[in-house]
């Protein structure tokens, strides 16, 4: 295989490293992966840390190995190839009758990607992660061996794929199950909280109502009102619940992006005055109400600006995610905003969820309240973030390695008990460390 050396990042935009990467056409162009030096596989490069940046070695860029190879219309099966992406499955199979188990913030993402991170969604208190929904997967192992694996068969490597953010091999393709819909649109209902208590309070008491579940939380409220969101619930509507606008046609996919974000700006949009009065205005009009709108409203609000991570500018920004235990949950959650707060660190953008038990041994959910807040980056990021991440490991709860590119080998190792588990698959399979990254190498997940 070719190779081009080019910058590559993240969707934040850091770190940013020098790569060389091979772009895969068909099956047959891994044989030629040299053992020489070391591979990381890549979708669509929507997280947010280092976990598929690699400087060291080669980056296999999967969008190519995109083919539908099966569906089965009884069951909802749906195999296809790693780099097939989450918009690409929505387009084909939503006018079906067939949706996503769990979607991200974003429909921009490869299965191959979505299995490697783990993820999770609005509803993972009720429905779990996408391990949940993955019956098996075809892996090309370090040693060049193509293998099938699912909870039946070679289980401790389907175990340690799943959020192993791609270091045990390739995943070539999955089998997927979709969930029907008679709809493509969401019976939603939303509530104001005048503060953090409230916010996790309703989050609590609803959540199992809904299947779907989010808050905004204004990232710059502080005292009485810190911790004021924008609640939203959401299940799927049925087809005699539409108006006539939508009740003849109810299985609309989604629109292409209708704004795209042409360079990097220059933080003339965002900053801290421009973030305040948004989010004043957003909160104060906003009214609790019950509507219908469609799912690419409800599950990906940011789709529809293409590239809107530019307008961070070209320093861009971490995501920074974690999940605390519920008993845990408003006491720390509270000290991460005044601790924001108190050190000049306002986040741009605040979104908490409700999370349910996890699976997976690298996988990030566990049961309790997850948070992810957007910060620009600047001087003295990391610092913060060490600090942000002792709170949550003094609280017992962990981060999320798919949007990490800060956290140290010594709070990872406490974070995720399971680890020596997953080690020891990864010595199995791959003693010589063939696939590494920029983030394994980071938290010791390579020897």
């Amino acid at each position: 295989m070719h190779y081009k050396v080019v910058q590559l990042s993240g969707w934040g935009n850091y770190p940013v490293v020098k790569a060389r990467v091979y772009r895969p056409e068909r099956l047959r162009d891994f044989a030629h992966m040299g053992k020489e030096i070391h591979w990381i596989p890549r979708g669509l490069g929507r997280s947010y840390g280092d976990a598929s940046l690699n400087p060291h070695g080669g980056t296999l860029w999967m969008r190519r190995i995109n083919c539908f190879l099966d569906f089965d219309p009884e069951s909802g099966v749906l195999y296809a190839e790693a780099g097939v992406s989450f918009e690409e499955i929505l387009r084909v199979f939503v006018p079906h009758g067939w949706f996503l188990p769990v979607t991200p913030g974003t429909k921009y993402v490869t299965l191959g990607g979505a299995i490697a991170a783990d993820i999770h969604g609005k509803n993972h208190h009720v429905h779990g992660s996408l391990y949940n929904y993955i019956e098996a997967l075809e892996l090309i192992l370090p040693s060049g061996e193509k293998i099938f694996c699912s909870r039946k068969q070679d289980r401790d490597i389907f175990e340690a794929t799943i959020g192993g953010n791609g270091l045990t091999g390739i995943i070539l393709a999955a089998y997927l199950q979709l969930i029907p819909i008679e709809t493509s649109y969401i019976r939603q209902a939303v509530f104001k909280t005048a503060n953090l208590q409230e916010t996790l309070q309703i989050l609590s008491q609803l959540d199992q109502e809904y299947p779907f579940s989010v808050a905004w939380v204004d990232g710059f409220s502080r005292g009485k009102r810190l911790g004021r969101a924008i609640v939203q619930f959401g299940r799927f509507a049925k087809q005699n619940e539409l108006d006539g606008r939508w009740r003849n046609h109810p299985l609309r996919i989604h629109p292409s992006p209708t704004i795209s974000i042409p360079a990097y700006g220059v933080n003339l949009l965002l900053n801290k005055l421009t973030v305040r009065a948004f989010n004043n205005s957003h909160y104060a009009f906003c009214k609790p109400r019950e509507s219908t709108v469609h799912y690419n409203e409800f599950f990906y609000p940011l789709d529809c600006i293409a590239h809107w991570n530019r307008l961070y500018g070209r320093r861009g920004f971490l995501q920074w995610q974690c999940v605390v235990p519920p008993d845990a949950g408003e006491k720390t959650l509270t000290a991460i905003f005044q601790f924001s707060h108190e050190q000049g660190w306002f986040p741009y953008l605040a979104v908490l969820k409700r999370m349910g038990s996890g699976r997976g041994w690298l996988s990030f959910p566990v049961e309790g309240f997850t948070l992810a807040l957007d910060y620009p980056n600047r001087s003295g990021i990391e610092a913060f973030i060490s600090r942000l991440n002792e709170l949550v490991l003094n609280a017992g709860g962990r981060i999320y390695l798919t949007k990490d590119a800060v956290l140290t080998k010594s709070a990872f190792e406490q974070m995720y008990p399971e680890l020596d588990r997953w080690k020891g698959v990864k010595r199995a399979v791959d003693p010589n460390n063939v696939f590494a990254s920029l983030q394994a190498q980071r938290l010791g997940l390579i020897n």
